[in-house]
C-alpha cells in the first residue's frame, strides 16, 4: 500500500466542500488542511472532518513540508496568484476553472509547473463525465461520420458574476468539452451579447468557435433563461449525438441519419433527409468529480509528466475564453486564439489503469 497523497483544500464556498468530501473519502488521499479566509466557513466543516487542520492563511499550507498538493476552489480572480504561490512552494496544484483570467497568466503557471516538476491541473469536471467520455470514443471511432458542427447551451436564471462575465462564468465547461471532443483548438472565435438587466453587464452571449478543419461550434450562454439547460449536440454526416447533463435516464442519445430521398418532385420540393431511431446509450454510474480527483492523485503518483497535458489543456481553454471576451467587448469582431502554433495543439486526456 503506497502512502496517500496529502491534500489541502483552499476555499470552502460552493465547490470547496464537495472537493473536501471526495478527498476525505478517497483511500489514495489524506485530507490534511482546510483553508478559508472566513472562520465561519471553517467552523461549519471542521466537525465533519476533525482530522484535518484548519487555517485562514494559505501560508500555513505552503509551509507544511508534509503537504503534497493544494486544491484551489476560491474566486476566479484569485486563481493565478494562489496557484503560482503553491507551485513556487513545490506543491502539486488542482485549480477550479478557469485556471487564470488571461492566457499569459495561464502559460506562466504551466511553465512554472514544468520547471519545478509539479503537477498542475485545471478542474474541468465535465471531461470526466461518462457521457462525454463515451462521446469522445464515438467521435474518435468515426461513429458519427464527418463532424459538421457542435451546438451547446448553458442557460438558466443566475446572479451575474462581474469578476468573469457571462462567458467566463458559464463558458469554461463547454469550451473545454468542445476542445476535448475535437482534439483541437479553434483558430478564430466571435461572440456577441446583450445587456438586458444590470446596466453595463452582458447577460447573454452567442459564441462561435471556428476550427482549421472547417468545423464550427456554436455556444449559447445566458443568466436570463427561465429553464435551466445543460446540453451539447454533435451533428455528423452519419449520426447526431446529444448530451443532456440534466437528464437522468437519457444523458447521451444517438440519432441515425437516414439516406436522403426525393419527395414530391412534381411539386418542386427538394431532397429530404430523414432521421432514424433514437438510441439511448448505457453509461457507467460514476461520479465525475470523484473521477477528476482520482485522475489528479494518479498523476501525482506517476513518474511520467502526464498531468502537464492537463495544464496545457486548461491554458488552451483560457486562451479561447480570453479571445471570446475580446470579441464580445468589440461587438462580435473575429478574434484569433492563442499563438501562431495553436492549430497544432492537440487536446488529450490520459486514461489511467487502476493501481495494483
Amino acid at each position: 500500500m503506497r502512502t496517500p497523497v496529502t491534500v489541502g483544500v483552499v476555499g470552502l464556498g460552493d465547490w470547496g466542500p464537495r472537493l473536501v468530501r471526495i478527498f476525505d473519502e478517497l483511500p489514495t488521499a489524506e485530507l490534511r488542511w482546510l483553508c478559508d479566509e472566513s472562520p465561519a466557513a471553517l467552523l461549519r466543516l471542521q466537525p465533519r472532518f476533525p482530522a484535518a487542520k484548519t487555517t485562514v492563511d494559505i501560508e500555513d499550507l505552503l509551509a507544511d513540508e508534509e503537504l503534497d498538493a493544494v486544491v484551489i476552489a476560491t474566486p476566479a480572480a484569485t486563481h493565478y496568484r494562489l496557484a503560482r504561490r503553491a507551485i513556487d512552494a513545490e506543491k502539486h496544484v488542482l485549480v477550479e476553472t478557469p485556471l487564470a483570467l488571461s492566457g499569459a497568466d495561464s502559460q506562466d503557471l504551466v511553465d512554472r509547473a514544468e520547471r519545478l516538476d509539479r503537477r498542475l491541473m485545471g478542474a474541468h469536471v465535465l471531461l470526466f463525465h461518462p457521457a462525454i467520455r463515451r462521446l469522445k470514443e464515438l467521435l474518435d471511432g468515426g461513429a458519427l461520420g464527418d463532424v459538421y458542427y457542435l451546438r451547446g447551451s448553458r442557460l438558466g436564471l443566475g446572479k451575474p458574476r462581474l469578476d468573469v462575465g457571462v462567458v467566463g462564468d458559464l463558458g469554461p465547461h463547454d469550451v473545454a468539452a468542445v476542445l476535448y471532443l475535437l482534439g483541437d483548438e479553434p483558430v478564430e472565435v466571435t461572440a456577441r451579447g446583450g445587456q438586458y438587466g444590470e446596466a453595463g453587464v452582458v447577460d447573454a452571449a452567442f459564441c462561435t468557435l471556428v476550427f482549421a478543419t472547417g468545423i464550427q461550434a456554436y455556444l449559447h450562454f445566458s443568466w436570463l433563461e427561465p429553464q435551466r439547460t445543460r446540453r451539447l449536440s454533435v451533428i455528423g454526416s452519419d449520426r447526431m449525438a446529444v448530451f443532456d447533463d440534466l437528464e437522468v435516464e437519457r444523458q447521451l442519445t444517438l440519432c441515425e441519419r437516414l439516406p436522403a430521398r426525393r419527395e414530391n418532385e412534381a411539386l418542386g420540393h427538394g431532397v429530404s433527409v430523414g432521421a432514424g431511431d433514437l438510441v439511448c446509450l448505457r453509461l457507467p454510474d460514476d461520479e465525475p468529480l470523484r473521477l477528476e480527483c482520482e485522475h489528479f492523485l494518479t498523476g501525482i503518483r506517476s513518474s511520467a509528466d502526464i498531468m502537464i497535458a492537463g495544464a496545457r489543456e486548461s491554458a488552451s481553454v483560457v486562451n479561447v475564453l480570453e479571445a471570446l471576451q475580446h470579441s464580445l467587448d468589440a461587438n462580435g469582431r473575429p478574434e484569433p486564439v492563442g499563438g501562431a502554433d495553436v492549430a497544432t495543439t492537440v487536446i488529450q486526456l490520459p486514461v489511467f489503469a487502476p493501481e495494483a
